[in-house]
């Protein structure tokens, strides 16, 4: 995933929230596209870490549990241009406030839409193998942005002998089609023409295919 983002010209200058951002991994890869970031980690050694690693002045770092701070982001009129979710399974934060990926990720997703901006470029939800499956995850996001094109893709890292090692799975929805053309009125992008553009102007490389069914699909590429 780092890799993925490094170098991303799509975020130059965005603001971008990393929600469950931890010690701070994507958020440097986000800082150094470019992006203005703000940090959300529910603990608060795991922010202390991510301070001490990336600089204190580097992004705005907040101790909130992500419900809360959508919630109060919300009330705030707050818009960020790109959204980046990486669940834990279970968890628990401040003032006893607790997190079930399979009871609290629909609802954070259903949540997103109202803290995005007008030329926002997307949001991606990253999670761990045996957890809701990519396809399941793309459904909650069409849900949440009816019209939109959700992709569900399973994600593997390459090691140096050429194998493929699973890392879990990810589905996105990425608002090029308005970006590039403006023109609500056009169809939306087909599945083909949204993993084009990521591997040619997102990311600079191919890591994702589509995956199909319930859980998993068959192939995968490489991280």
């Amino acid at each position: 995933m780092r890799q993925r983002l490094e170098g991303c010209y799509d975020l130059e200058d965005l603001s971008t929230l990393i929600l469950f951002a931890g010690g701070g991994t994507v958020t440097n890869a986000a800082i150094k596209s470019g992006a203005v970031v703000t940090h959300v980690e529910g603990s608060a050694d795991m922010l202390e870490l991510a301070r001490l690693n990336l600089g204190r002045d580097s992004a705005r770092f907040e101790q909130l549990d992500v419900q809360t701070f959508v919630e109060r982001a919300t009330r705030r009129g707050e818009r960020f241009d790109f959204i980046f979710v990486s669940p834990p399974r279970i968890g628990r934060v401040q003032a006893g406030a607790s997190w079930d990926i399979e009871v609290d990720l629909a609802r954070l997703i259903h949540n997103l839409p109202a803290i995005v901006s007008d030329q926002c470029r997307g949001i991606w939800v990253n999670v761990d193998a045996g957890s809701w499956s990519p396809p399941s995850i793309a459904q909650m996001l069409r849900d949440a942005l009816p019209g939109r094109t959700a992709e569900a893709v399973r994600l593997v890292i390459a090691t140096a002998d050429g194998r493929a090692m699973p890392a879990g799975g990810a589905a996105f929805w990425f608002n090029q089609f308005d970006h590039l053309y403006g023109d609500p009125s056009l169809p939306p992008l087909r599945a083909a023409q949204l993993e084009e553009y990521l591997d040619t102007h997102a990311f600079g490389c191919s890591a994702v295919v589509p995956a199909h069914g319930n859980r998993t699909g068959p192939q995968a590429r490489r991280v």
